[in-house]
């Protein structure tokens, strides 16, 4: 008498594609949950342009985007019977600015921004510094000019590389 064991039906095969499907929507979800995090983070903070920060907000814009008449009409040399001498910003298209701190004290401001220039290097990382922009309030018209800009944001020649 042989009685032979037949293996017994194993939900072997169901228990993997029930394993994967799961896997399959653990990714889709966080993939999903990445997407929303980027998109809903929006971008940067826009400042009222009648304030220092707004002043340098535009005018480091206009520097960055490679329209410096534009950024030329916000400076304070713009405004003086010689006007700006030109001369073309040397920003890197990677340069981002980030607010750091702004002091009021009656017709002058200084706007402290952080600086990183994205040159990570071999080991990741941005390139980052604090600068100031000097801001001047026109009495007849109340609007902020910029004063001095850092180097590479420098657009007239007047301004000097060094204060």
């Amino acid at each position: 008498m042989s009685d032979s064991l037949a293996p017994a039906p194993t939900a072997s095969g169901s228990t993997d594609r029930k394993t994967l499907l799961v896997v399959l929507v653990i990714v889709a979800v966080l993939v999903v949950a990445a997407l929303v995090a980027v998109f809903a983070r929006g971008g940067a903070q826009q400042f009222d342009p009648a304030t220092p920060e707004g002043v340098v907000q535009t005018y480091a814009t206009a520097v960055l985007e490679g329209d410096f008449d534009a950024a030329r009409e916000l400076h304070v040399a713009s405004l003086s019977d010689a006007g700006c001498d030109p001369v073309a910003a040397h920003p890197s298209s990677s340069t981002r600015l980030t607010l750091v701190d702004t002091r009021v004290n009656g017709d002058n401001a200084v706007v402290t921004v952080n600086i990183n220039s994205g040159y990570g290097g071999p080991f990741g990382g941005d390139s980052g510094y604090q600068e100031q922009f000097e801001l001047t309030r026109q009495p007849s018209s109340g609007v902020w000019r910029i004063s001095f800009a850092p180097w590479m944001f420098q657009v007239c020649t007047d301004q000097g590389v060094f204060k």
